[in-house]
């Protein structure tokens, strides 16, 4: 996958986490994530994008003004990608950690396991 283009996906799976309007929040979650794609985490787990909207609403609840921002370079091969994202509380508390990411050819994202 062409880097500029895998960016432009990452950039728009944190920009998911990052929305609080949940109709919007789901507009966008559509146009980067698989239907039967799953996301899992030391925490949380989705078997599909309904479940991952619902779980990323959860978490907006949770965590009002909390932003995930992208750390560093993006690495990928073969449909397979590798990102770091900071995660910035309301509250100034910080978290880093690392999602795995498969994407499909069409460029949709199909797997996520992230790590923290």
């Amino acid at each position: 996958m062409d880097a500029q283009l895998l960016e432009t996906m990452v950039g728009r799976y944190l920009a998911v986490w990052n929305e609080s309007d949940p109709t919007v929040r789901r507009e966008l979650l559509e146009a980067v994530f698989a239907e039967e794609g799953s996301y899992t985490d030391p925490i949380s787990q989705a078997e599909n994008r309904s479940e991952l909207d619902a779980m990323i609403g959860r978490f907006r609840e949770d965590n009002p003004g909390a932003v995930f921002a992208l750390e560093g370079k993006i690495e990928s091969h073969h449909g397979y990608a590798r990102f770091y994202w900071l995660l910035s509380f309301a509250n100034g508390a910080q978290i880093s950690g690392m999602d795995y990411a498969e994407v499909s050819p069409e460029g949709m994202i199909h797997k996520i396991v992230g790590f923290f």
